[in-house]
């Protein structure tokens, strides 16, 4: 293309010239050719190619870009990356939790599922429809009064629009998950 960047075939994989890494595609990856996820996304740019190949390493992740920049596509690709592990995805908001379960769901990403952080207290403790319910349960959980009706375990907690993050939240996704032994992605403007 001109400029250094972009994509070659190198094998079973696609070769990032410009910053050198090697990032196969999922599908080859798991021996999945022609799988729906891989049809429906573009390839990660070299910036999200970074991001996602320390994500496969194992690292936890953060980041920061502005709006468009592909963060939403990104989290696709990450849950694309663990197509067999539990992905929970959350989203600032109802209209971002419910486009990220449609696209997951076209993906046929059917382990990974996208939250908001009032949807997740309901579905850990109990119905949490505002910040003062959330509140309450988190005070509650704190004094041992509250305690978790489901347990979720994902391998891998992907974090969306966290410029947004309230203490609130932070405290709710503590509660709801042993956040220091999950594997992480996080993203925000």
């Amino acid at each position: 293309d001109g400029r250094g960047v972009g994509w070659e075939r190198r094998g079973k994989g696609r070769e990032c010239r410009g910053i050198g890494a090697v990032v196969s595609l999922v599908e080859e990856e798991r021996g999945r050719k022609g799988h729906i996820y891989t049809q429906m996304l573009p390839p990660p740019s070299v910036e999200q190619a970074r991001a996602l190949a320390h994500f496969r390493e194992g690292k936890n992740v953060v980041v920061t870009a502005v709006a468009g920049a592909g963060k939403s596509t990104m989290l696709l690709h990450a849950c694309a990356a663990y197509p067999d592990d539990e992905v929970c995805v959350v989203a600032y908001n109802a209209p971002l939790a419910a486009e990220m379960n449609d696209l997951l769901a076209a993906a046929g990403l059917t382990k990974a599922a996208a939250y908001t952080f009032h949807s997740l207290a309901s579905a850990v403790f109990r119905l949490c429809p505002d910040d003062n319910t959330m509140y309450d349960l988190v005070q509650e959980a704190h004094r041992g009064e509250a305690t978790p009706k489901k347990f979720l375990t994902p391998s891998h907690l992907l974090l969306d629009e966290m410029q947004d993050m309230r203490d609130l939240y932070w405290e709710m996704l503590n509660l709801a998950f042993d956040l220091p032994r999950t594997h992480t992605l996080v993203c925000g403007d």
